[in-house]
């Protein structure tokens, strides 16, 4: 398969090229299988339609779009392998020419890894853990907390039709979880407590380190890359709107926008969040870190038996990306 591969601006490349026609027809049969698996045809069980029959049910050109999936799917890993490319993100990929029995015309548009240009980052860091809040915990926020606690298992009084909240009693404290007393319940709560300070002040710290880098890392970001997280930000939002029981559709009618006008307003934060991601990933290659594959392993076990449905190999990139940051941010930390 000949490809030719042209350097765009903005760290992108356009690979062009035709799959030739023997090795897309081979993907036929894969395309009508996957096709008829999917549509219910009265008289065949899923997935066992024939060609003929799936045709005159959706079309020569639906599955000419399915072997083109298909073929595409393949081919991309190894032109990227072949000639070396460092893309990263998800390509763009259109097709130029498509029939039966004749090569497969296409044009891809990736990203690449941009030239990056890191800061002292270790300054930086060193700067950011300054600021870091202590994690205390005050006696007032033990008792305002005990307080709620108190009301949220108060009881009304059919006589008054009051609410009648419990006493602050050793009896109180055992009916939350079997604590001794209410000494017990408060070092407990006060343990929690701080470990959630601890936890928002170490977050806290990490975004003052990240933007920091961010901002003076000198980088060309592809588009393409700022606009994937940008999409996952909003469909982080989409998700928040559905689990509140609202249509996406009528979140967007109430703040007044569009879609398209999220994505717009939103970008400059995306391409930020790109510039972070990969100023990290240089940090972890210019300082050589980088997890084990024990760690790599046992956090792939975790994930799958949350996500039994996931793809292992897509789940030890994600794996070993997160992983990377983390321990990219230790590193800071420990400047």
């Amino acid at each position: 398969m000949d490809v030719k591969i042209k350097k765009l601006p903005k760290s992108l490349i356009e690979i062009t090229g035709e799959i030739p026609a023997e090795k897309f027809e081979s993907a036929r049969e894969r395309a009508i299988k996957e096709l008829s698996s999917h549509v219910s045809i009265d008289g065949f069980r899923k997935g066992m339609a024939p060609e003929s029959v799936l045709e005159r049910k959706l079309g020569a050109m639906a599955i000419l779009e399915e072997m083109a999936q298909i073929s595409l799917g393949e081919a991309y890993p190894e032109i990227v392998l072949k000639n070396k490319l460092d893309v990263i993100g998800n390509p763009e990929i259109s097709i130029t020419k498509i029939a039966a029995e004749n090569p497969l015309g296409f044009k891809i548009i990736s990203a690449i890894v941009p030239g990056i240009e890191l800061p002292d980052y270790k300054t930086i860091a060193k700067e950011a853990a300054k600021k870091k809040e202590p994690a205390e915990v005050s006696d007032k926020e033990i008792d305002d907390l005990l307080l709620e606690l108190r009301k949220s298992r108060s009881i009304k009084d059919e006589k008054s039709g009051e609410q009648i909240i419990p006493e602050l009693s050793d009896e109180f404290a055992r009916t939350l979880g079997g604590f001794e007393n209410v000494s017990a319940l408060k070092d407990k709560l006060r343990e929690n407590m701080k470990m959630e300070k601890e936890y928002r002040a170490k977050e806290k710290v990490r975004l003052l380190m990240a933007d920091g880098i961010a901002l003076k890392t000198e980088a060309e970001i592809p588009e393409i890359i700022s606009l994937s997280e940008t999409g996952k930000m909003i469909s982080r939002i989409k998700d928040d709107v559905e689990k509140m029981g609202m249509k996406f559709e009528d979140y967007l009618k109430n703040i007044k926008k569009t879609e398209d006008e999220m994505v717009k307003e939103w970008l400059p934060e995306g391409e930020k969040r790109a510039k972070i991601e990969l100023a990290l990933m240089k940090i972890a290659e210019k300082e050589k870190i980088k997890p084990t594959e024990e760690e790599i392993e046992k956090e792939i076990k975790h994930v799958l038996e949350h996500y039994k449905e996931a793809k292992e190999e897509r789940v030890r990139e994600y794996v070993a990306s997160l992983l990377i940051k983390e321990k990219v941010f230790e590193f800071l930390e420990n400047q």
